[in-house]
């Protein structure tokens, strides 16, 4: 293990019994009664990453004096910070895989559905761009998130964050928060994944469109009454063809965009 006793006569009973421990030094396991030292790593290897991170000569563990990679850059295994290419494409579906850019696409994500409501936030409030989304965005960029899931919807009476405040009107300053938040995960070669509307009562959700149509039917009726589903539909096409206001695409037409969920 960590350490060895030695078995022997080590008080006055006479019995023979196990001395006590002689911990191995950090690094170190027990091997034949021996402490040797564990190799983690192959000495001089680098660990890519954010970091570059170089094995001891030991090959017991990684420098931690490293250059860090700026923000948007990787650690190549040559040990170089490297700028990371952005993606151009869209993320596309295969016998059961994802894929980008021709190569599978495997990833890590994270929920933060708060993106676009703190920068609304922010931005009617007459303050500059929410830190705390860039943060977000930063920080995932840095430990490896490649897809964020957000909220696309915030539906209700007019009020700051509210996104849609009536079928088909919008708060065109939470709209523009949205086209920052899709126009900066890109800039970070982050997918989004954008939910369009909450099955929950909370940001409005399906029983606020059940209340546009004036009927008093419970939300189910979300999925089966004509005219609640035209109002949903609708939303879902001003959507796909708004424009963002930061690059002037299309969501439909932004790779940025991974992917719709339909609802929360």
């Amino acid at each position: 293990g960590s350490g060895y006793q030695t078995c022997g006569n080590y008080d006055t009973d006479s019995c023979l019994e196990w001395s006590t421990v002689t911990a191995c030094s950090t690094g170190q396991t027990c091997s034949a009664g021996n402490c040797v030292t564990t190799q983690i790593c192959t000495p001089g290897s680098i660990q890519s990453g954010t970091q570059c991170l170089v094995c001891n000569s030991a090959g017991t563990s990684y420098s931690q004096d490293s250059t860090k990679c700026s923000s948007g850059q990787t650690c190549n295994t040559a040990g170089q910070c490297v700028t990371s290419p952005l993606s151009t494409g869209f993320v596309t579906t295969q016998n059961g895989k994802f894929y980008l850019d021709g190569n599978p696409f495997y990833f890590g994500a994270t929920n933060a559905y708060w993106l676009m409501d703190d920068q609304s936030i922010k931005r009617h409030s007459g303050s500059s761009d929410s830190t705390a989304v860039l943060h977000q965005l930063d920080k995932s960029q840095q430990i490896g998130i490649r897809v964020i899931r957000i909220w696309g919807f915030a539906d209700g009476a007019a009020g700051t964050g509210t996104l849609q405040i009536s079928p088909g009107v919008y708060d065109e300053t939470t709209f523009k928060a949205l086209d920052f938040v899709i126009n900066e995960a890109s800039k970070r070669n982050i997918k989004l994944i954008i939910s369009l509307v909450n099955y929950w009562d909370d940001f409005g959700g399906i029983d606020e469109y059940v209340k546009w149509t004036g009927s008093t039917a419970g939300r189910t009726s979300f999925y089966t009454d004509t005219q609640v589903k035209q109002l949903f539909k609708n939303h879902v096409n001003n959507m796909l063809n708004r424009v963002n206001t930061y690059n002037n695409k299309k969501y439909k037409d932004d790779p940025a965009i991974m992917a719709w969920e339909v609802i929360n």
